[in-house]
């Protein structure tokens, strides 16, 4: 279905109600509206059902992304919106255990919310450690926390996330066209319905 569909389907339910009609950019900024409520809901039932993995699949995405290793920050992509998974790879410094030096291991990072940091300072079982990472996000960065030895350094973070979707924008001139021009935006490969 194309963004001119919608807009019709739009306007034959707004008569039907006897609704003032609709301009077109109050169209577009409910349309965009709609699309962020749909993804936010959606969100926070991921993975509960195949059908809602699916509803937002064309949004996820998966990026290696470097850390800084005396800070253990990096940015986040342009298009981020919401984290799924984050997972550390370290680089093993010294022989310890079953590692070499120069092997890459990986560990996945735990979610720290605001809250957690007490607890993490305070309780020695919940401690940042090479094995248990935590990562923070704050505005525009991601923060790995992990134990400072000098034997695993962080070097780079592998996230799984979710993008934010094309604004969808119905011009004049995409009402102009005839309805079957492929030049008007389909409306279902923006949230994969």
């Amino acid at each position: 279905m194309n963004l001119l569909k919608v807009y019709e389907y739009t306007l034959g339910e707004l008569n039907k109600r006897e609704a003032p009609s609709i301009l077109l950019e109050d169209f577009n900024y409910f349309l965009n509206k709609a699309i962020q409520q749909y993804i936010n809901k959606i969100y926070n039932i991921f993975e509960l059902s195949q059908q809602q993995t699916d509803d937002l699949r064309i949004l996820k995405k998966e990026v290696n992304l470097n850390l800084d290793p005396e800070t253990g920050v990096t940015s986040l992509p342009g298009d981020y919106r919401h984290m799924l998974s984050c997972t550390v790879n370290y680089e093993v410094k010294s022989n310890f255990k079953c590692f070499s030096v120069g092997d890459i291991v990986s560990f996945g990072a735990g979610r720290m919310t605001t809250d957690m940091q007490t607890l993490i300072r305070q309780n020695h079982y919940f401690k940042p450690t090479y094995f248990r990472p935590y990562y923070y996000i704050t505005r525009d960065k991601i923060i790995i926390y992990s134990d400072k030895q000098n034997i695993f350094e962080p070097v780079e973070i592998k996230i799984e996330y979710l993008g934010k979707p094309t604004v969808l924008t119905l011009t004049q001139e995409h009402l102009d066209l005839d309805p079957t021009d492929s030049t008007i935006p389909v409306f279902g490969t923006i949230i994969g319905v």
